[in-house]
């Protein structure tokens, strides 16, 4: 159907079923619609200019926390960087100190007392000559090494963390130069600080951001645009060339969008903020937030003046149909002239008579005449509106059989929205009735469509049509009889919105009534609505009985010290809109009178006429929290195995005791001496014990005002205000003398002590401190060897007073080994090591119960493990001495056995050094000719005999062909 055929229906329908007042109501009513949908798209557009200009403000926030967290995490590391570089500086200085004595064990001696991994003396041409790892003798570094500094002149290297080329761990290397040319190379583990800056990138940061349900995704580039970190890690090397990464980088200015996402399905509001760390530019931090909620709230603003439009449709209305009563009586006279208007017939002239008439209608004659030609364009340009207003219209005829029944209906005319929102074109469909078109189509359609046009009364319905999978919202109405007109609207996104509203409500409601908080709802007036499990279990309400009350019944909370009441939250946020928190020892009285300390929070409830409908309230039990908040803030400051106070107490009491009013100020450092040698001898059992005499001892020793400190493993500290250099030195002394009368078992109490005095305002506190450290070292250093060996001797004492024959059993295998070696041309030097060997070799059974080592029965598999232990821990325990550790791989190794069997390493023939397969065959034979719990002794062929026997198995057959030709 052409255009002009379109109008020309339009005008018959118009001039059939229009009475005057509805001509005077359209056009109006056209009109202040299309004002409201103006206002409903302005509202919508500057409601979503402010909401992302919120959400791009937020995120910059955001964004600015991110790299706060960056500056503070580098300054961390820092921190840790420089202490690991002082202990090894302090180490360096010593080994100058002490040039005139340098010694391969000397070094070893020391980076055991400080915990350092490598030690190495460089001569003046920059080659190793003593070292703490012997295969690194005679070492030189080549042209590009960073010790040609040093050696060059430079008077100290720091080198960063590195991983060892080697071994795999990472290490951190310092030297130092020496006046003379030489210089000192030290080298401290730095594995834990390696994963601490792991656990402080920006991976971990960017993975812990993106844990908040507000945030997407969070991704870091670098300079060169390059992933370096992301919460998809599969993106992690992928550069970035969209246009805003590559401005930040440009720019260093921050940079915000929005773009529909197809990986996550939906629409992304995208973040890309510059990483400035102390003026350099390290990057972009890039951060993703949905734009679901910016969208429903666009969408509430619609359907809220969507409520208003038709609210003031209505008044519309009902105001102009009354007012249009009176004019239709003033001009029932020349309602024959406005007939043959209302047909369409404009160029029928007004009779002269009635223009010339004196009164209201003569005037209303004269205006008909004046106002012809403009509705003859009103009509045109309505056709036209008609055409292009958004909704969809379309006219039809009801057909209908022979007994007056409808059977279909067809199209007559339709405008272009009705097309766009049904999707069936108009060169189509008219002319053809609906059947041909929709053949599927549900009957409800031409049911409804039926009543309108054979009885005249409109109807306004939703309905949804399988046919074309959509929902409409339609008006319908008969223009005149047999025909009816429809006006639809495509409503399926508000149908699937409904739906998720729905469900989102559902949801929120389940969730407020399961989650691990007491959750109570009130209405407007402050009566209780909604009570969860929770808040039945800690007020004593059940909820049926709670609904309706108003809520200080039920929520009566008091000061848990004073019992004064405190405020109604609920009133309070009713009457100021604010979110509410209560006071710090707030108490819930419950139903049974019980006190219950809690903590909760109120916040408004909003309708979206911005009116408070309510309040919800969350609380919960603060006991246990605050139990454990005590128990935190006691152990941020206190040592948990001493209950002395930590090394953050002391530093922060040094910094605030630090003034002229405690001048002079003494800092004394301790070091238990072989607490390392304890545990392994002992057992950690017995080196916390020690741990906790040498507090006790402290505590007895010193003064009230003075603050006592377990600064970390087996260092102390003291801090004394208004305490001289004697006054200092006479507590020093009573503390050693203290630990010469203490007993604890076989293990002998020793600490090592140094101290300092700062008299003057002017001195540096830190330089106090170093210098009572280097007075502890050299303390230590002097009487550390002696104790160690005192330990071992009571090692020796205490495991010969545990077990039967233990004393006999190990001189007599020293025995047996010095025969061999002398048999072997051992030199003097090396038969008096196998000598000392053979005593020590059990050192190790220290660890394993008297019950358990004199057993009878035959050992289960975990007792056997356990006594399997023992080579170990004597390799342990006399490693750590200067005496004995070249001894202790001899005793590690003395149960291996020839064919690669044996403990602890499965070490086979000549992997096992020489003296452990000497102790190996005089241990057994010794073994085998004692009286044991658990067997009986054999005679000496029998030995012997077992002995050949196990020869090129359990023993170096060469050895036991020595051992059998001197027991002949």
């Amino acid at each position: 159907m052409n255009e002009r055929n379109y109008s020309k229906t339009l005008n018959t329908l118009y001039k059939k079923t229009l009475s005057f007042r509805a001509k005077i109501l359209y056009l109006p009513l056209i009109v202040v619609f299309m004002a409201i949908t103006v206002i409903a798209g302005l509202s919508s557009h500057f409601t979503r200019e402010t909401l992302l200009n919120d959400m791009r403000v937020h995120g910059f926030h955001i964004a600015r926390q991110f790299v706060d967290r960056m500056k503070s995490n580098e300054t961390a590391e820092a921190v840790l960087d420089g202490m690991i570089e002082d202990r090894i500086r302090t180490v360096c200085n010593i080994v100058i100190k002490n040039q005139d004595i340098l010694s391969d064990d000397y070094l070893h001696e020391l980076s055991k007392d400080f915990d350092v991994d490598e030690i190495y003396w460089f001569n003046t041409y920059g080659e190793i000559i003593y070292a703490t790892v012997p295969g690194y003798l005679g070492w030189k570094p080549d042209s590009n090494h960073p010790l040609n500094a040093i050696i060059q002149g430079q008077p100290e290297l720091m080198e960063d963390i590195r991983k060892d080329a080697e071994f795999g761990n990472y290490v951190k290397y310092g030297a130092v130069r020496n006046t003379d040319g030489t210089f000192v190379q030290a080298g401290i583990s730095a594995d834990k600080i390696y994963e601490l800056t792991n656990q402080l990138s920006y991976q971990a940061i960017a993975e812990d951001m993106v844990s908040n349900e507000d945030i997407l995704y969070v991704s870091v580039t670098n300079n060169d645009a390059v992933i370096v970190a992301s919460s998809n890690p599969g993106e992690i090397g992928i550069q970035k060339t969209d246009a805003g990464n590559i401005s930040v980088l440009q720019n260093s200015t921050p940079y915000a969008s929005e773009y529909y996402s197809a990986s996550l399905g939906e629409n992304v509001y995208d973040i890309i903020y510059p990483i400035v760390i102390n003026g350099s530019l390290r990057g972009s931090v890039n951060i993703g937030y949905p734009m679901r909620d910016a969208h429903a709230a666009i969408e509430g603003i619609i359907k809220l003046i969507l409520s208003v439009a038709s609210v003031v449709f209505a008044v519309l209305i009902l105001i102009w149909n009354r007012t249009s009563d009176g004019i239709i009586k003033s001009i029932e006279n020349i309602k024959n002239q406005l007939a043959i208007m209302a047909d369409g017939n404009f160029t029928h002239d007004i009779p002269e008579s009635l223009i010339n008439k004196r009164d209201e209608f003569g005037e209303i004659a004269k205006s008909l005449s004046i106002t012809q030609e403009s509705i003859k364009n009103i009509i045109t340009e309505h056709s036209m509106l008609v055409e292009k207003m958004q909704f969809g219209l379309a006219v039809h005829e009801i057909i209908t059989d022979e007994d007056n029944k409808p059977v279909d209906y067809r199209f007559l005319s339709a405008n272009d929205s009705f097309e766009r929102l049904t999707g069936l074109k108009r060169d189509e469909i008219i002319g053809r009735t609906a059947l041909e078109v929709l053949p599927h189509l549900e009957p409800y359609w031409l049911n409804a469509y039926s009543e309108v046009a054979l009885t005249g009364d409109s109807q306004e319905f939703e309905n949804y049509t399988e046919e074309l999978g959509k929902w409409y919202q339609v008006v319908a109405y008969s223009p005149s009889h047999n025909l009816f007109a429809v006006i639809i609207d495509d409503i399926s996104e508000r149908k699937k919105m409904e739906e998720l509203l729905y469900m989102e409500k559902e949801n929120f409601r389940t969730t407020l009534l399961s989650i691990g908080d007491g959750v109570i709802s009130t209405d407007d007036n402050g009566k209780i609505i909604l009570m969860n499990v929770i808040a039945e279990q800690l007020t004593g309400w059940k909820e049926d009985e709670a609904i309706g009350m108003d809520f200080s019944e039920v929520f009566t909370i008091v000061h848990e010290y004073t019992m004064e009441p405190c405020r109604n939250l609920v009133e309070d946020v009713l009457r100021t809109g604010e979110i509410k928190e209560l006071a710090n020892h707030t108490a819930l009285i419950r139903r049974d009178g019980a006190l219950l300390p809690i903590e909760d929070s109120a916040a408004p409830i909003w309708n979206k006429n911005g009116k408070i409908t309510g309040v919800v309230i969350v609380f919960r039990d603060f006991t246990e929290k605050r139990e454990k908040h005590n128990q935190i803030e006691y152990l941020s400051y206190h040592d948990y195995l001493t209950g002395l106070y930590n090394r953050r107490y002391m530093e922060e009491a040094m910094k605030r005791m630090d003034t002229v009013e405690n001048l002079p100020v003494s800092i004394m450092v301790l070091d238990i001496n072989g607490l390392k040698l304890t545990n392994d001898a002992f057992g950690h059992e017995m080196g916390d014990k020690l741990l906790k005499r040498v507090a006790d001892i402290l505590k007895k020793s010193c003064r009230p005002q003075d603050v006592i400190a377990r600064m970390g493993g087996d260092e102390f500290s003291v801090l004394m205000p208004n305490t001289s250099s004697q006054q200092a030195l006479d507590i020093r002394d009573a503390i050693i003398g203290e630990t010469s009368k203490i007993e604890l078992e076989s293990v002998i109490i020793s600490v090592a002590a140094g101290y300092d005095t700062k008299t003057d305002a002017s001195q540096d506190m830190d330089i106090i401190i170093k210098n009572a450290e280097n007075s502890m070292y050299e303390s230590k250093m002097k009487y550390g060897k002696a104790m160690r060996s005192q330990v071992i001797e009571n090692v020796l004492r205490s495991i010969n007073l545990k077990y039967d024959n233990e004393q006999i059993h190990t001189e007599r295998v020293a025995e047996y080994c010095e025969l061999m070696a002398r048999e072997m041309n051992f030199s003097e030097r090396e038969i008096h090591a196998i000598k000392h060997a053979g005593i020590l070799h059990d050192i190790g059974k220290i660890i394993i119960s008297p019950e358990l080592l004199n057993k009878k029965e035959k050992l289960t598999n975990d007792e056997f493990d356990i006594i399997k232990k023992h080579p170990e821990t004597g390799y342990h325990i006399l490693r750590n001495t200067y005496e004995y550790a070249g001894l202790a791989k001899i005793v590690r190794h003395h149960h291996e056995r020839f064919d690669g069997t044996g403990y602890p390493d499965r070490l086979k023939e000549h992997e096992i050094p020489l003296e452990s397969r000497i102790i190996t065959v005089a241990d057994a034979y010794e073994a085998m000719t004692s009286n044991r719990p658990y067997q009986a002794a054999k005679n000496k062929e029998e030995a012997l005999h077992e002995i050949k026997r196990c020869s090129g198995t359990q023993f170096d057959p060469e050895i036991a062909e020595v051992f059998l030709r001197i027991m002949k």
